[in-house]
């Protein structure tokens, strides 16, 4: 059975927006994800009013799965 996405979601820490409006990620974020000083991340504001912050070199990856689920969802439809 798959494990539902909100049951996957882990919560590292809490962070704080200095007076530049820079956020830094928490520690263990970024060393399970391997981000270093000076990379970049892709950020996206939901509807929800919700901060998405995605590495950049993940973010090709995420496009692919999703042009990927979106040409089957086309297929189905038709």
């Amino acid at each position: 059975m798959k494990k539902d996405f909100f049951e996957s979601i882990v919560c590292f820490d809490t962070a704080t927006v200095g007076e530049r409006g820079q956020i830094v990620v928490p520690a263990e974020i970024r060393k399970k994800l391997k981000i270093k000083s000076g990379d970049k991340m892709v950020a996206f504001l939901t509807p929800a009013e919700t901060i998405i912050l995605i590495p950049s070199n993940k973010f090709g990856k995420i496009v692919s799965v999703f042009h990927k689920k979106l040409d089957k969802l086309t297929e189905l439809i038709k």
